[in-house]
Parts: C-alpha cells; structure tokens; sequence
C-alpha cells in the first residue's frame, strides 16, 4: 500500500519553501531583539523575570509554611510536621533566590532585607515546636498560633509588597503598564 500525500509535490515544495520563510524571519525577529541599541538586552529582561518567578514563589512558599505550621498546632499528625520540615527548607531556598536577584535593587532589596532579619526567628519558633506539638496543651497550642500569626502577618505584607513591586517592574518591561494580558489573578 502506498500512502499518498494529500499535496502534489509542487504544492509541497511552495509550503516547506513557506516554512523556510517563516523560520528565518523568527531568527531575524530573535536576533534583532537582541543586538539593536536601545531594545532591551536579555540579561536584563532575564533579571526581570527571574525577579517576578523569585516573588511568586516566595510567596507561595511562604503560604504552603504558614498553612501547614497552622494545620500542624490545629491537628498534629506526622505527615503535617514533615511538611512543615520540608516547607522550611523550601522558604528558605526561594527567600535565598529572592535576595540573589534582587540584590542592588533599591527598595525590593531592603524588602528582602527586613524579611531576612525576620527568618531565623520564625524558624525557630516552628522548629522548637516539630518535636512536641502533640504534647502541648491547648494554651501551648493557642500561644504558637498567637505568635505565628504575628509572623504571617508581617511578612506576607513584606511579600506582598515585594511581589507587586517585582510585577509592576515585568510590566513597565513588557510596556503593560495597565497589567494588561500578562496580568496574573491574585488571591
């Protein structure tokens, strides 16, 4: 059985001549984007959206931790502390990946700043906790969430304002100033 292309050769000949065409003008548009002054260089549009990446996760790593500190003092079970561990880690990583591109970055650098000087209290108040949650009463309970709470409340804020910092920086690159497309829901 032979298979019969639904084109005739002189037909495909003109379409991969078409494919060519459009290939070579994506190249062009790439390279031009590039190397003409006064477009915008890719390592600094690389900056900016490493930098709007580093707030999104930041924030939802601080979110996933907050929330399961809150479900592990509510209702201790293994499982929760380990997601706990494991949520401290992570927000660790994502603030160190924060502060890395957002270093020399005026004001979302000192954001950064202020929530580094936050962290290792926090860490510790979680960390002290992961062995004897299930064994503290419910003051002791009430107490850490009192305590946590103040914590989620001050940096979620210093997320926040570092997140919409980052994401009005993307959209003056992008040109989007009214947060158009691009736009993102938030919560």
């Amino acid at each position: 059985m032979v298979l019969q292309m639904p084109f005739s050769p002189g037909r495909r000949q003109a379409l991969f001549a078409l494919m060519g065409i459009v290939i070579a003008v994506l190249a062009f548009a790439l390279v031009f984007d590039r190397l003409v002054p006064g477009r915008s260089g890719a390592a600094f549009d690389d900056r900016i959206a490493r930098n709007a990446l580093a707030a999104n996760t930041l924030e939802k790593d601080f979110s996933s931790l907050v929330r399961d500190a809150y479900l592990m003092a509510v209702a201790p079970t293994p499982e929760r502390v380990e997601a706990v561990r494991v949520n401290l880690d992570e927000f660790e990583q994502a603030l160190a990946e924060a502060e890395a591109v957002a270093t020399g970055n005026g004001d979302q650098g000192d954001t950064l700043a202020r929530l580094r000087e936050d962290w290792p209290q926090l860490r510790a108040l979680i960390e002290a906790r992961l062995s004897d949650i299930a064994a503290l009463g419910e003051t002791g309970r009430r107490d850490f969430v009192d305590t946590l709470a103040r914590f989620d409340d001050t940096m979620d804020a210093r997320i926040e304002t570092y997140r919409t910092a980052s994401r009005a920086e993307l959209d003056a690159a992008l040109g989007d100033e009214g947060g158009g497309q691009a736009d993102a829901p938030d919560r």
